[in-house]
């Protein structure tokens, strides 16, 4: 099999995905670093902080699914940027959030 066939485009379109792996990994990430915040600020138990980490989970799963239908209805590109403007713009807002408790 020679290097010329396959997609034309296919590394940037692995890079793309990749792009949209790295955030949805960091945003996990984030939500497990702040667990321990959000636990102390609200006087959270352990059993309350799992429920967070659950709704999360839940909504992103939801989301999912929303996003394949806009896919298939908009296109997969157009989805992705729109999801990655969207991420983007609510990260923005979430970093300039006051601060509670500190």
């Amino acid at each position: 099999m020679s290097d010329e066939e396959g997609h034309p485009r296919r590394w940037a379109i692995l890079v793309a995905l990749c792009a949209a792996l790295l955030v949805i990994v960091i945003d996990n990430t984030v939500l497990h670093v702040a667990v321990p915040a959000i636990g102390h600020a609200f006087a959270a138990s352990t059993g309350q902080l799992q429920a967070v980490i659950d709704a999360y989970v839940v909504v992103f799963a939801g989301l999912l699914i929303t996003a394949g239908v806009l896919s298939d209805r908009y296109g997969r590109r157009r989805t992705v940027v729109v999801g990655l403007l969207v991420f983007g713009v609510a990260s923005a807002l979430a970093a300039a959030a006051p601060r509670w408790g500190g």
